[in-house]
């Protein structure tokens, strides 16, 4: 089976969904399939610092992507137009280049342009997956933000909704992918009449390859209980509730530790603001913050921590608190994403996105003795649950067929 996949993120760009490509596109690969990835470009040597022993072939479309930092809007359609004429030239051929199927593996623009009618009529089957659905993870503002600002974000998520639900009702696929259901949920509401199918990611190799799960991770007593948070600063990951949630613990007289890390966003008062609450409240000192971290430094967080706090509104997945089930270590989070599920493989708690909820939810391991009983084992569960060589074959299974394929 020949797939032609296309993406809108892909290294140098670093995240979530870089990752989500390349793992989908190798397994895949591994699978049998023959797979080609189509990008943005222009493709120079210090452009491609993806894995140099990558299963799947990768062609660059230049598109005038800058080597680093964000396209303009303009290169980014530029970038979907170059894509669009060349599926249509692939579909209509008539040659061995000829896919069995086109699926959009990540981005809304893609799929606004993607000219689906002309490459079903061709007998190729169409996929895409959503990872969120706008306005989801797509919020500025945070509790405490001056009023006229959230007043205006209020106005401006508006139309950013308009305008990605426009987007993904411009053209019809055959099949849509989500990571969870609360995106299925959400993505079904704007198209009622399309074929949604739930497809759960699997773990970051790499990154548990780097990680050494103890039998245990209960703290020594006497010691400190070290909590690790992951993510981008950005509001829906709502680290602005640590401090308080921390300041909760203090007060009861809890020794705590707290890291949080994650790259950078276009909120760049958001961290700040994380920063000077933690101030506020006398609880910096036992708050690490750090921006983005090596691949070593990241396994290494999730190595000396006790507990993952994933407080998130808003999710299409979480692959973060993934990675910590799958590191053995017990994940508190909130309803978003597919973060329900993985707080309960992992022994973790399910509660509100509230420092006064986080904060119980911490307490409950440390005086109740709440910890599995194995951490490994626990990881072992998670990893055997949650790979990518399962997705794929879910993926190949609705390309192949159009029926369901088991979700989750």
């Amino acid at each position: 089976m020949k797939i032609l996949c296309l993406s809108e993120h892909y290294w140098p760009r670093v995240g979530g969904t870089t990752n989500h490509v390349h793992e989908m596109c190798t397994a895949l690969a591994e699978s049998g399939a023959d797979i080609e990835l189509l990008v943005p470009g222009p493709n120079v040597p210090a452009q491609d610092t993806a894995p140099s022993d990558r299963p799947y072939r990768v062609t660059w479309i230049d598109a005038g992507y800058p080597a680093s930092g964000e396209p303009t809007r303009a290169e980014r359609y530029a970038f979907c137009e170059r894509a669009n004429a060349e599926v249509k030239r692939r579909v209509t051929s008539g040659t061995e280049n000829r896919p069995d199927a086109v699926y959009v593996l990540f981005g809304l623009f893609l799929m606004e342009v993607l000219e689906t009618q002309a490459v079903r009529a061709a007998g190729v089957r169409t996929m895409a997956t959503v990872h969120n659905v706008p306005p989801m993870e797509c919020g500025r503002t945070w509790p405490g933000a001056p009023l006229r600002k959230r007043l205006a974000e209020t106005a401006r998520l508006r139309l950013v909704a308009r305008k990605n639900h426009a987007r993904l009702r411009q053209h019809e696929y055959d099949v849509y992918v989500t990571p969870s259901e609360q995106v299925a949920r959400t993505l079904q509401a704007v198209l009622p009449q399309a074929d949604i199918r739930v497809v759960w990611h699997g773990v970051n190799d790499a990154l548990l390859a780097a990680m050494s799960p103890p039998e245990s991770r209960a703290p020594a007593n006497g010691e400190a209980i070290r909590i690790f948070t992951a993510g981008g600063w950005v509001p829906h990951k709502r680290q602005i509730i640590i401090p308080d949630t921390l300041a909760l613990l203090q007060k009861a007289g809890h020794l705590v530790v707290w890291e949080i890390a994650g790259p950078a966003s276009r909120v760049n008062a958001y961290r700040q603001a994380v920063i000077e609450r933690a101030r506020c409240l006398g609880v910096d000192a036992n708050l690490r913050m750090h921006e983005a971290l090596d691949l070593a430094e990241f396994a290494q967080c999730y190595n000396r921590a006790n507990l993952y706090v994933q407080p998130s509104t808003e999710e299409g997945f979480c692959l973060t608190a993934l990675d910590a089930a799958a590191a053995g270590l017990p994940v508190i989070g909130s309803p978003a994403g597919v973060l329900p599920d993985i707080c309960a493989i992992s022994g973790g708690r399910l509660v509100d996105s509230r420092p006064e909820a986080l904060a119980d939810a911490i307490v409950s391991f440390v005086t109740g003795d709440g910890w599995p009983a194995s951490a490994v084992a626990t990881a072992t569960d998670v990893r055997r649950t949650f790979t990518w060589p399962r997705a794929a074959a879910e993926v190949a299974a609705l390309i192949q067929s159009g029926r369901p394929a088991a979700a989750g």
